[in-house]
């Protein structure tokens, strides 16, 4: 009786555990909000780079050649 008791304490506790652990809710709101975070360190990258690109352009008086890394890394992202 007492073995009985102890594997449906321990079944009991297993199924609430597996419950608990899978919230598909969850993983979905935090996949998109990962997502999101990700968007936004790209969106920064390129501003940063356009920023560069423009400063190199100012300095090279418009020579579009000495500035081709960045226009290529603009492209890349």
């Amino acid at each position: 009786m007492r073995h009985k008791a102890i594997v449906g304490v321990f079944l009991f506790l297993l199924v609430l555990g597996q419950t608990a652990c899978s919230n598909p809710h969850k993983e979905a709101a935090r996949a998109a909000s990962d997502a999101s975070a990700a968007e936004k360190e790209v969106s920064n990258q390129k501003a940063k780079i356009l920023e560069d690109y423009r400063k190199c352009l100012k300095k090279n008086k418009s020579d579009e050649e000495a500035c081709a890394g960045y226009k290529k890394a603009l492209d890349a992202l």
